[in-house]
């Protein structure tokens, strides 16, 4: 027997290579062995593994005494399952990628949390924001309430703040603190600075603010964050509390209830990508209606909007229960959920994995680098159009057209910004040109709109900054913007290549490869793949395809 030292080179093993194990290596053929056909036992495990992400058990495998094979009744059964059901998530997640946890969903001026959390404390809660909380104690903006019951309030309800003075000699109004019954925990009551805690709709105490009132903010919006008369609404509804982790589950889930629908629940596969209809619970509900509209546009941008499916009039984040609703307007099944649009930030992202994940095509770098040339040809190193700039355009002349597709929605946000009212094509107020001297753009602006000096369609919204040139590819960016997400997945679906690519996941899934779709190979599947293309596209059953596919005789031999 060969004794090896530990870490002595590779080569050592020919070096000690004993003779009788050469003559053994010369008898062997050179090639690979030919795959044969799995026996019932290995069988039934690949398929226990594929199906229900789990080995099959021991009654199973003594089932199988008496049979040639796996019966069809056995795949027929686990297809009904609850495993089945979590192995078709288990491909979907991997093939979307759907993963929004970590995602801003506001800022320091809307959050509300006990200081306890940073350890140590009085375990009241206060908004964390300083520019909100000096707008509230009129300090240095690090002063909070005292730990003392709040007892003083004006005639309109307002709690009156006393006269005090910060660690460093500084003045500020300090207030004591209120029992609030959370959104989050309605059955656990706790202690709110009152400032924080005040309810009113508007900083004058009213219901609403008619047009024309001076002074008067709605506290039910991101600016009541400017007025020392707003605080965070009743029960705190208007701020966010520590609950981004269970909101980005919900999110993850509402994706994975369409994929349900269109699996166990034998929906069409293609409403996967169709389909208005979506899952909301009373999380998701009370943040659409209540939060996502809180920021000052530094993080993600998630309002409500017309298109969207409605809000319940008093939805309570403590509902676990999922329901369907339906929305309007661009909406394009997972594609325009949260879960997809804050995983992919940019147009382009959502535009590339789509095209990875639903058409099968990737882009590949070009083999050879442009140098600038004039002419209808030609390309620049500047500018801001990449489908004219030198390499860059070789992919940027298809993503560009296929992230029109996405323009209906805010990037870094999953909102709605197809109201031309709210988002004009061009507002004279983003354009550089007429800013006034010392002034800066607004936010708002940056955010949606091309505002760089010296840039292409300045004042123009960012995703049809090229829309309309005189230009074949721009000709196509102003088409895909009018039709959306919807336009873009009819057309696929239409075309077949949303099946030709749902054959190529599922096989490449099942089969632990890929289709051999070279035409000069032997062996080379082309036909193959055409034929459960056109039955999926026939039947357009994600199950169907998948015990398809497990009956066919590549599923049933030895890797």
């Amino acid at each position: 027997m060969n004794r090896l030292t530990f870490g002595l080179p590779m080569v050592a093993l020919v070096v000690f290579t004993t003779a009788s194990t050469a003559a053994q290596a010369a008898t062997e053929p050179a090639s690979c062995t030919t795959q044969g056909t799995l026996d019932k036992h290995r069988l039934l495990r690949r398929l226990s593994l594929d199906l229900r992400n789990r080995l099959p058990s021991l009654e199973e495998y003594e089932a199988l005494a008496n049979e040639g094979t796996v019966p069809d009744a056995t795949v027929a059964a686990w297809v009904k399952t609850d495993d089945y059901r979590l192995a078709m998530r288990r491909l979907h997640m991997d093939l979307l990628w759907v993963n929004p946890e970590g995602q801003a969903l506001t800022d320091v001026q809307f959050r509300i949390a006990s200081d306890k959390k940073s350890g140590g404390g009085t375990g009241i809660y206060s908004i964390f924001g300083s520019g909100r909380r000096k707008a509230l104690r009129q300090g240095t903006g690090q002063e909070t309430c005292g730990d003392f019951q709040q007892t003083d309030f004006d005639a309109k309800g307002f709690p009156i703040g006393k006269q005090a003075t910060g660690p460093n000699g500084q003045s500020y109004l300090q207030d004591g603190w209120v029992m609030v019954s959370p959104y989050w925990a309605p059955q656990t009551p706790i202690k709110v600075c009152a400032f924080d805690a005040q309810a009113f709709n508007t900083s004058t105490g009213d219901t609403a603010c008619p047009p024309g009132t001076p002074g008067c903010a709605d506290c039910r919006t991101s600016k009541g964050a400017q007025s020392p008369k707003c605080g965070c609404g009743p029960n705190l509804s208007w701020c966010y509390g520590d609950i981004d982790r269970e909101l980005w589950s919900d999110m993850t889930e509402q994706v994975l209830r369409l994929v349900d629908d269109v699996s166990v629940g034998r929906r069409p596969y293609s409403e996967l990508l169709t389909t208005k209809r979506a899952w909301v619970n009373g999380r998701l509900d009370f943040w659409k209606k209540h939060l996502a509209h809180m920021s000052n546009l530094n993080k993600t941008f998630n309002a409500w909007a017309p298109g969207d499916a409605p809000t319940t009039d008093a939805p309570d984040y403590t509902n676990a229960t999922w329901t369907e609703v339906t929305r309007a307007g661009p909406h394009a099944g997972v594609l325009t959920l949260p879960g997809y649009l804050l995983r992919f930030q940019t147009n382009r992202g959502r535009a590339n994995h789509f095209r990875v994940a639903f058409t099968g095509q990737y882009f590949v770098p070009p083999a050879t680098i442009d140098t600038p040339t004039a002419g209808a040809d030609g390309c620049s190193d500047t500018g801001d159009d990449l489908t004219a700039r030198c390499t860059c355009r070789h992919c940027h002349q298809v993503l560009e057209p296929l992230a029109a597709h996405f323009a209906p929605f805010s990037e870094a946000g999953s909102a709605l910004i197809d109201d031309r009212k709210l988002f004009p094509v061009y507002s004279p107020a983003c354009d550089p040109a007429n800013l006034k001297a010392g002034k800066q753009i607004p936010l708002s602006c940056s955010r949606f709109y091309v505002t760089e000096a010296g840039g292409s369609h300045p004042g123009t919204l960012r995703p049809l900054q090229f829309a309309d040139d005189d230009n074949v590819i721009h000709s196509q960016i102003k088409a895909n913007v009018e039709v959306g997400p919807v336009g873009l997945v009819s057309r696929i679906v239409t075309t077949g290549q949303f099946a030709t690519a749902t054959v190529q996941n599922v096989w490449r899934r099942l089969m632990a490869r890929d289709l051999i779709l070279d035409p000069s190979a032997d062996d080379h599947e082309i036909a193959l793949l055409t034929t459960l293309a056109a039955e999926l596209q026939a039947h357009d059953q994600l199950t169907t395809l998948v015990t398809r596919l497990v009956a066919l005789d590549q599923y049933r031999r030895t890797r």
